[in-house]
């Protein structure tokens, strides 16, 4: 009896133990990463900072709440620069899956491209999973909740609010030694800016789009010219799917596949199926967004076009030909060169 009480007293304890002992090791080492990454941004000519780390997340987890962090630069890719500022983020590796890294944002953030003002937000939760084990093939995962956020100054200090938002990206070799991505994104329920008139509703009930990017091995350190050349000939294509827009009457789903044309230029073509169109071009001459002439243009457009089962659905197959977007036989664009 003495024996198995021995026994049940000495096993716990050592599990006790060793799972103390692994988030101890644990929770070092997400701290020599963080800073390991953090030198890296610094040797690129980033400034990164944070105004404290706490540990925590025993017995199940290691975390690491990181207060007041920042990050700072990119000039080289943006004029200007760009920043990106946090209250408190909570770094999280479960003991049972370290092989994910959960980043969570909370209470404010601050984010600035170039010389715009900041925009501030705020979700209610917000989490990131990267994956922290090396290999050929990539995921990473994007949620969030309740994002509401405003521009600084703007006296509108929830100009917009986002109920759901999903994003997923996964990365794996391509032929030849490219890369291939694809990037899928859903938000739902998207209040617009308090401030002016929105004809077709001041919230889009949904949006969204799964794009996938095949990008060849680009020549290392070569002009933009070379490196849209190597993406031209290595076959660099872009494309999207299940394209998704509800907003007030109009509902509009497609697909569409893009790349340079021999003159370096963006060629592609796709197809759109529009339903409410009608609707919603007259809401937007209630607005006074759209004069009565265009509307009546753009229904005509419309009646021109094949017509789906149910409604008022139309199918519109565009292309980018020659700097043209042409919707069917019509043209109703002319875009610029881009000059590389």
């Amino acid at each position: 009896m003495r024996k198995w009480l021995t026994w049940l007293i000495a096993v716990p304890a050592f599990l006790c133990l060793a799972d103390a002992v692994l988030w101890l090791w644990a929770t070092h080492a997400l701290a020599a990463g963080l800073d390991r990454w953090g030198a890296q941004l610094r040797a690129q000519g980033w400034t990164v900072q944070d105004g404290g780390r706490t540990a925590g997340g025993w017995p199940l987890a290691a975390s690491l709440a990181v207060t007041d962090a920042k990050i700072e630069g990119g000039e080289q890719a943006v004029p200007g620069g760009m920043s990106w500022r946090a209250t408190r983020v909570v770094l999280t590796v479960s003991l049972a899956s370290p092989g994910t890294l959960s980043v969570s944002p909370e209470e404010q953030q601050f984010v600035r491209v170039s010389h715009t003002p900041p925009i501030i937000f705020h979700a209610d939760r917000m989490e990131a999973l990267l994956p922290l084990l090396g290999g050929a093939a990539q995921q990473a995962a994007l949620s969030a909740q309740g994002i509401t956020g405003g521009i600084s100054g703007s006296h509108h200090p929830q100009d917009v609010r986002i109920d759901s938002l999903r994003v997923h990206i996964a990365t794996h070799p391509g032929k030849a030694g490219g890369l291939a991505a694809e990037l899928t994104l859903r938000a739902e329920q998207i209040g617009l800016p308090d401030i002016g008139r929105w004809p077709l509703g001041a919230v889009v009930a949904a949006a969204g789009a799964s794009v996938e990017i095949y990008s060849p091995k680009l020549p290392d350190h070569a002009p933009a010219p070379v490196e849209a050349a190597a993406w031209h000939a290595g076959g660099g294509s872009v494309v999207l799917r299940d394209t998704l827009l509800k907003w007030g009457p109009l509902t509009l789903t497609g697909q569409a596949e893009l790349g340079l044309d021999d003159r370096l230029q963006p060629a592609g073509k796709g197809m759109a199926d529009v339903s409410g169109a009608a609707a919603a071009l007259d809401a937007l001459v209630g607005g006074g967004v759209l004069q009565p002439g265009m509307a009546a243009t753009g229904k005509a457009v419309l009646g021109a076009m094949a017509q789906l089962p149910g409604g008022d659905s139309v199918r519109l197959p565009f292309k980018l030909r020659d700097n043209t977007l042409s919707v069917g036989p019509i043209p109703l664009a002319r875009l610029n060169d881009i000059v590389w």
